[in-house]
């Protein structure tokens, strides 16, 4: 037969856990935590398209610039 001593440490080792939660979403104006919102597809902005293209070229040539120019520096401060 178990000793009383056995039964109450079994019984003080169980712990009740609430949670709240809301059933009716909608209802109450709250949304679900997983989900994304919903989004129409953006549409093509053309000008902006443009402009982006350019800026892009712009940034390409201006790193290139930079390569050449940092090559150059470093021939220069190699024969000093």
């Amino acid at each position: 037969m178990p000793s009383t001593d056995d039964a109450n440490d079994e019984a003080e080792s169980w712990e009740a856990l609430v949670g709240y939660v809301c059933t009716a979403l909608d209802a109450f104006g709250h949304r679900a935590k997983w989900t994304a919102p919903v989004r129409a597809p953006a549409k093509p902005d053309l000008a902006n398209e443009e402009a982006t293209r350019q800026e892009r070229r712009r940034l390409l040539a201006n790193n290139k610039a930079w390569r050449s120019a940092e090559a150059h520096m470093r021939a220069l401060g190699a024969t000093s």
